[in-house]
């Protein structure tokens, strides 16, 4: 089996386990059955001829690297600040697989999880206000051409953007869809009553 492979069923079974242990509140429900259920993992990985491949530091880079582009990938959600606390873990993996530990992968779903929260915040405030379409801007969708904001400063005006696409967006399509009805229900509505419909 390849290593792009093995970095996919490792990160799917230790997500799966970190998921299966944990409550709604992310309180851990049962220590010894995390360590448990990391052996069972283990010995899948060893039963699968995963041992041909070896793990250690290269392989721990692969498995940040990739976890980090699935936690967060268009890079809406964390920043610079958020990553500086789980860099120390990117060569750590490893050890931690091996020694039944997901101190790295509790790190990361608390962060993950303060950060959309952070978002479902913001994003109401964003919208509680009329967009200005006079300025132009360009927006980034691609997270793979994006860096992570530097702060939740450039975090916020990337969702502002974001949402203003989006808001644009759904307005070109209402607008396109009244002016292709014949007699649109309620007559027709201005650009502005479009938008606020649209945020």
């Amino acid at each position: 089996m390849n290593m792009q492979m093995l970095v996919t069923v490792v990160m799917l079974l230790v997500g799966g386990l970190f998921v299966g242990v944990y409550q709604p509140t992310g309180e851990i429900n049962d220590p010894e059955r995390e360590k448990l259920i990391m052996r069972a993992v283990m010995r899948i990985l060893e039963g699968r001829h995963f041992q041909e491949q070896t793990i250690d530091d290269a392989f721990s880079k692969r498995v940040f690297d990739s976890y980090l582009k699935r936690l967060d990938s268009g890079k809406r959600f964390l920043t610079i600040g958020d990553l500086d606390l789980m860099d120390d873990y990117e060569e750590q993996i490893d050890d931690e697989i091996k020694e039944f530990d997901l101190e790295f992968f509790e790190l990361s779903y608390d962060a993950i999880n303060k950060a959309v929260e952070k978002i479902q915040k913001l994003y109401p405030t964003i919208l509680d206000k009329p967009f200005d379409y006079t300025i132009e801007e360009d927006i980034e969708l691609d997270g793979d051409k994006l860096d992570y904001a530097k702060d939740d400063a450039e975090l916020a005006k990337r969702w502002e953007q974001y949402l203003k696409y989006e808001t644009l967006t759904r307005m070109v399509d209402k607008l396109e869809a009244q002016e292709e009805a014949d007699d649109p229900e309620g007559g027709k509505k201005s650009i502005s009553e479009l938008e606020v419909e649209a945020r």
